[in-house]
């Protein structure tokens, strides 16, 4: 299984962000393109 980080836009709406992957005893992401359209910044 290969966990969809997500983020909350309102309590009922949220976003794909990426996808996560492991590979090696190394973990991978890589953003959803559909996310990176919306324009939204994340920061830590």
């Amino acid at each position: 299984m290969t966990p969809n980080p997500t983020i909350h836009l309102t309590q009922s709406t949220t976003q794909k962000v990426g996808t996560l992957a492991t590979k090696n005893n190394k973990i991978y992401f890589e953003y959803d393109k559909a996310f990176l359209k919306t324009g939204i910044e994340l920061s830590p």
